[in-house]
């Protein structure tokens, strides 16, 4: 694979987990655990503008590129439809996906586990967003 696109997919990657530490964890990535989800309006906003950033990036490999930019474009486009904003009501939203959510968490060493009170701060500054 090409070097630069190959820097630039982990970029991308590392991007998507740095800008969703719930996902990151759910996947097993515990570099994030101290941390939730920023839903606020201008986090979004910030999201929005990297994804269509990495979706202008020319690259050389025609099947990463175009997948790369079909998940940056694709991203950018679900972040502006503004879900969270819609989701407001007993039956769905974050508040109904929590307790699903946190038993998934793969937390399998102490350390994941103290990481936990941080996240779950986050959890309640997400519910004030």
């Amino acid at each position: 694979m090409n070097e630069a696109l190959d820097r630039l997919a982990k970029e991308y990657w590392e991007f998507v987990v740095e800008s969703s530490p719930v996902e990151a964890l759910m996947r097993g990535d515990h570099r994030y655990d101290d941390r939730f989800d920023d839903l606020s309006l201008a986090a979004e906003d910030d999201r929005i503008a990297r994804r269509r950033e990495f979706a202008g990036l020319v690259a050389d490999e025609r099947i990463t590129r175009e997948v790369l930019i079909h998940l940056a474009r694709a991203n950018a486009d679900f972040d502006e439809q503004r879900l969270t904003e819609l989701e407001v009501n007993h039956a769905v939203g974050i508040q109904a996906m929590l307790p699903v959510m946190v038993p998934q968490y793969p937390l399998t060493a102490p350390e994941h586990a103290g990481a936990m009170p941080s996240h779950f701060r986050g959890m309640a500054r997400a519910f004030d967003d």
